[in-house]
């Protein structure tokens, strides 16, 4: 299955913000010890444990790791911060973590918060727990969720990969870069679409009452948020691709092939967080529904 998205708003840091942090260096290696031992590590690993469900709840989750923090430290969370309160914390989050095919300033202020983690804790930060998973805290009756979650991730199966059989028999008919790169990016704009909308879908269906049910319906539309973030990184590299017809080959097809992988995960969620989380019963109510025959 081929699968993709659009770019997402790009995260717009203020001139002079990023202007004062560098020059004053802020951004620069953290020294070995710089953050304040078990003030900052308790922190992080309290940031580490967040599955906010809302962008305020990521944002006050920065903002406490920030307090715990080193002023150089603190000065890259801000920035993370600032951008996750007045863009989008997903975007945001992401760009920290480093998923952007360009260093941006919130790639280089994760950097910088990464690496005081690594010496001074020897922990990762974990930025891409910390994306809201937009899931309503509305408790519902699990069949009901397993019969929203399943139907909503079959339909989303089913629009992706007519998009590829499309995408494949139009390109088998192409002879110039032009239209491939039309056809391709017209393929990625169907994914974009599908996968927002189950995005949405997921948000939505609420937290299924049952043991572990809140978890797992945390992990499932995190793990639709993360490959929606996959997709829209790699729309904007399509007008990118090499003028040279070899070259174009080469880095299409590892494109398509990351957006494959991408979109292929998707279909394992519910499977992997029913194991993950230990949810045998609502692992039972989910093998009941038609929609999730072929997505475990």
């Amino acid at each position: 299955m081929q699968a993709q998205r659009r770019t997402g708003p790009r995260v717009a840091v203020s001139a002079a913000a990023i202007v004062a942090a560098c020059t004053a260096g802020l951004f620069g290696a953290v020294p070995a010890g710089a953050a304040p031992g078990t003030k900052f590590c308790t922190a992080l690993r309290t940031f580490n444990a967040t599955r906010p469900s809302s962008k305020d709840e990521a944002v006050t989750a920065l903002h406490k790791l920030a307090s715990a923090s080193t002023p150089q430290v603190k000065a890259a969370v801000t920035v993370i911060a600032q951008e996750a309160d007045t863009v989008d914390a997903a975007s945001a989050l992401a760009q920290a973590a480093g998923n952007s095919a360009e260093s941006t300033p919130l790639t280089v202020a994760g950097s910088a918060v990464a690496a005081a983690a690594d010496q001074t804790c020897h922990l990762t930060v974990n930025f891409a727990g910390a994306v809201p998973t937009g899931v309503s805290k509305r408790s519902v009756n699990p069949a009901s969720w397993a019969r929203t979650v399943c139907s909503s991730i079959s339909a989303w199966g089913q629009t992706v990969n007519a998009a590829g059989a499309s995408l494949v028999a139009s390109a088998n008919g192409q002879t110039t870069l032009s239209d491939l790169r039309v056809t391709l990016s017209q393929f990625l704009s169907t994914a974009v679409g599908a996968t927002e909308q189950l995005n949405t879908e997921l948000g939505g269906a609420g937290l299924p009452k049952t043991p572990n049910g809140s978890p797992v319906a945390s992990s499932i539309r995190l793990g639709v948020s993360r490959t929606l973030l996959v997709f829209v990184g790699a729309q904007p590299l399509v007008p990118d691709l090499p003028n040279d017809a070899a070259a174009f080959q080469t880095t299409a097809q590892a494109l398509v092939t990351k957006l494959d992988a991408a979109g292929r995960s998707v279909e394992a969620l519910v499977k992997v967080a029913l194991t993950q989380f230990k949810a045998p019963a609502l692992g039972t109510v989910v093998a009941r529904q038609p929609g999730c025959a072929g997505i475990g």
